[in-house]
This record gives structure tokens, sequence and C-alpha cells, in this order.
């Protein structure tokens, strides 16, 4: 049981304006939704707020695997940093190489995090973390077995001194 407003912000839908981190961390395993409502007079003492109760049903198989989730949390924690903002204001700062992985992935830049499916969000943090972008893992890889080639963004080093390893090596 938790209070009303928080139980609609876990089970919102993306595309919504109360769509946020909650709601996309569950949503990568579970299909969320308010099972019942309780007013303030069902409870002694009452309480100031309106309670809620989600019901959470794990899926059989998650929408998009995500192997660190402490990881994708951070990512969403950038993504949905300031809501007003679009993906690109907020992302650009931490991946330099963004409006390529937003190219690659077929993402307009000036949507916001909110707007965004679960899959989505998965697809664009394996890109920017150095992963494949296929829609149902988010595994890092060394290549990608799209078939992409060189050109690919999970393949293309990095550019900027804390990279400059990586472009020695290219």
């Amino acid at each position: 049981m938790l209070q009303e407003e928080v139980a609609e912000r876990i089970a919102s839908p993306p595309g919504t304006r109360e769509c946020g981190i909650l709601s996309a961390l569950y949503a990568v395993a579970c299909h969320v939704e308010v099972a019942a409502r309780f007013p303030p007079g069902a409870f002694v003492p009452p309480p100031k707020v309106t309670s809620a109760v989600l019901r959470v049903r794990f899926l059989d198989e998650p929408r998009a695997t995500v192997d660190d989730l402490g990881a994708f949390e951070r990512f969403l924690q950038k993504a949905f940093a300031r809501r007003r903002r679009t993906l690109e204001n907020n992302l650009e700062d931490s991946y330099p190489n963004l409006k390529e992985y937003l190219r690659f992935l077929k993402l307009e830049g000036s949507r916001r995090a909110e707007t965004l499916s679960v899959v989505e969000l998965v697809r664009l943090w394996a890109a920017v973390r150095g992963g494949c972008h296929d829609e149902r893992s988010a595994v890092p890889s060394r290549g990608c077995s799209c078939g992409r080639g060189p050109t690919h963004p999970a393949r293309r080093p990095r550019r900027g001194p804390r990279y400059a390893h990586a472009l020695r090596r290219a």
C-alpha cells in the first residue's frame, strides 16, 4: 500500500506526464496497475492522503534485458533529470556521441524521456554504454551481431582526453 500519487507514478505508461524512473524500472519486467484506492477515512487515525494498492505481475519474459540494473537506473536518472528538457539536452553532457546513437536507433533527440517506451530506453542505454542496439539485448559486446560493420556506434571509439587510449588502439 502506497500513497495514491506514488502508486499512479509507478503504474503510469510511457507518454504520460507521470511516467518516470520508477515506472520505467517496473515496466522492464512487470505489468503494474492500481488495484484499489482507499480514502483517508478507511484508517484510524485517518491520514491526510489517499492510499492505493498496486498489483504487480511479473512478466514471463522481460520486455527488455537489463544486465546491470544499477547502471540502467543511473542512466534513467540522467534521462529524467529535468522533466521539461529533451533527451538530447539531458544526456549530451554524459554521452559525447549521443546524436549518433539517437540517429542510429532512429530516435528523435527532441523527444522527452517520458515519451519513450521501456524498450526504447533500454536500447538507447545499451548503445551509449557500448552494447548492441538490438531490441532484446542490453548486454555490452565488443562487436554487434547486426552486421553494420566498423561504423556501428558501439565499435566507434569515443572522442576526448578520457578516451585517448581507445583512439591510440584504433
